[in-house]
């Protein structure tokens, strides 16, 4: 995701890793700064909501459009179950 905005929510993380979703709250050079929104739980340790990562725009995808993606994905399952 190239074209982010300040203030979007986003989904992060690598691709077939946990996924986190945050908050755009500032635009660098190279990087995004995203603040989390909810609790995210990993293997070894768990980051509370508001805790800061700098993740470059080739991990982040658009929440809405990730969540459509899902659910799309997940009644294609369903119906052919």
């Amino acid at each position: 995701m190239e074209d982010g905005e300040v203030g979007q929510l986003v989904v992060f993380g690598r691709t077939m890793g946990r996924k986190a979703i945050g908050r755009i709250e500032k635009i660098n050079r190279v990087t995004y700064q995203i603040g989390l929104v909810e609790t995210f739980h990993q293997v070894r340790r768990t980051y509370p909501v508001g805790s800061q990562f700098r993740v470059p725009p080739a991990l982040c995808e658009d929440y809405h459009e990730w969540v459509g993606e899902f659910y799309k994905n997940m009644m294609r399952v369903r119906n052919n179950a």
